[in-house]
């Protein structure tokens, strides 16, 4: 799956502990053609990218936290699987667990 953000903001639901769970065989691309783009977490994030067993890509792009609520938050966390970072931006607390 490709997520492009294209410019656009997406904000996850404050009540989701994780946003996207990448799981064995499965792989998630997020870029931003356009520039601006943002990926931003809820209130009570455990992880923004979960992968377990997956593939994560990260081409361009920017993945933060939502600092107005008041958590820390784990930008990718990974069980088993691949993260690729190819550019982009990640600004959260705990970047990499």
């Amino acid at each position: 799956i490709t997520l492009d953000l294209a410019g656009h903001k997406v904000n996850c639901s404050e009540d989701l502990n994780t946003y996207v769970t990448i799981y064995d065989g499965a792989s998630f691309l997020l870029k931003d053609s356009v520039g601006g783009g943002t990926y931003s977490s809820g209130k009570y994030a455990n992880a923004i990218i979960q992968v377990q067993g997956g593939t994560f890509t990260m081409e361009s792009g920017l993945i933060k936290e939502n600092t107005s609520l008041g958590e820390d938050v784990t930008a990718i966390k990974m069980t088993t699987g691949k993260v690729i970072l190819n550019g982009g931006v990640i600004q959260t607390t705990y970047p990499f667990q």
